[in-house]
């Protein structure tokens, strides 16, 4: 934005005014007894989705884009 201000192709930067708000959040990982838990409520393809996601780490977003036909699970393929 400060380029495009400098070469006059824009009058003003929209969003200079803008502050980042004054609070901090804090985040957890799910202990192993939360999604044990958290698995034992839910029905099958969920389980399926929490387990994966505990275990590799990925985001929700990655997780719903993800196509099983592109998963290798071939075990010798992380030897």
């Amino acid at each position: 934005m400060k380029h495009t201000r400098r070469l006059k192709w824009i009058s003003s930067i929209p969003c200079e005014d803008v502050r980042k708000p004054n609070y901090k959040v804090k985040a957890r990982a799910f202990t192993g007894i939360e999604i044990a838990t958290l698995a034992n409520f839910a029905d099958a393809a969920a389980v399926l989705l929490i387990r994966t996601a505990a275990s590799t780490g990925v985001r929700f977003g990655e997780l719903a884009g993800l196509e099983w036909d592109r998963v290798d699970l071939d075990v010798t393929a992380f030897t």
